[in-house]
């Protein structure tokens, strides 16, 4: 009987058996090609050569985990990448408690947005933006497990 409690709370700690996820956020500094793949496996989009992580919100502690990310892509990649983006259907959504209300980095005032995407993959929300901020070109990607 003990042994059964003890399974129980070991169940209840770690979820049911979904092992420990942890939140945690990158900068520039931090966000490594690891984390980089992680996005293209998620979103199904493949960044162009040269792309930095700038920064990395991920949300893993809840049950549908997320994240949102700001990937800044070389100018000379830009028109490579509005190609692969526009290959994505639009599909209009809106998602509430977004992780893009938790940062003050998302997508400052008085950029100029290039393409805008929203749609799901593999039953999953994502929402690519991809913008000119200042001298930059930037993308922001928010990913949802649905």
């Amino acid at each position: 009987m003990r042994l059964l409690l003890i399974l129980c709370q070991i169940f209840v700690v770690i979820g049911c058996g979904r092992g420990f996820s942890k939140d945690y956020q990158l900068d520039e500094n931090s966000f490594d090609i690891n984390s980089l793949k992680m996005i293209e496996q998620r979103t199904g989009i493949k960044l162009p050569e040269s792309s930095r992580g700038l920064r990395l919100f991920y949300q893993g502690s809840h049950i549908d985990p997320s994240f949102i990310a700001k990937i800044e892509i070389p100018i000379s990649r830009r028109e490579e990448l509005i190609k692969v983006i526009e290959q994505y259907p639009i599909k209009m959504g809106m998602v509430k408690g977004s992780l893009t209300e938790k940062v003050d980095w998302w997508i400052p005032p008085g950029v100029t947005i290039q393409i805008d995407r929203q749609f799901t993959l593999d039953g999953n929300y994502v929402h690519m933006i991809f913008c000119k901020e200042k001298d930059q070109w930037i993308l922001y990607i928010e990913w949802i497990k649905i």
